[in-house]
């Protein structure tokens, strides 16, 4: 395979590092792993007010907890980053569909103004199979 994705907090952490070895496993070298999960503070906010099914996820994830599941797991060229802008988000909860090509054009545009980039309310880290040596 050359690309697979998760999302690492539906899962309890055991599970979750058995995935990411699986991923390694199965990934032909210079493949790509796409991890995702919400910001704790965004998680906690939309489960506080019922905008999803459970209060909050099982565990919370920063930056620092998520690059390194990848590279404890043995990818490397990490990459972390954040999506999906928070006001964008909530329009989905008003039943107001918007294009995937719409929603990234916009995280592009406001990622590129700091001062707002903590309004995104997912992140990812990217990691890429090592080319020899696993």
């Amino acid at each position: 395979m050359d690309r697979l994705g998760h999302d690492v907090l539906r899962r309890r952490l055991q599970e979750t590092e058995k995935t990411l070895a699986e991923g390694l496993r199965v990934l032909k070298p210079g493949g790509i792993f796409i991890a995702t999960c919400p910001v704790p503070f965004w998680d906690h906010r939309s489960g506080s007010l019922g905008l999803h099914k459970d209060e909050y996820h099982a565990w919370d994830m920063r930056k620092q907890q998520l690059t390194q599941l990848l590279r404890a797991a043995g990818f490397s060229q990490i990459h972390y980053g954040r999506f999906m802008w928070a006001p964008v988000s909530f329009l989905l909860y008003l039943y107001i569909s918007i294009s995937p090509k719409l929603s990234v054009s916009i995280d592009r545009l406001i990622s590129k103004v700091l001062l707002l980039n903590w309004l995104f309310v997912n992140q990812y880290a990217v990691g890429q199979k090592p080319l020899s040596g696993i």
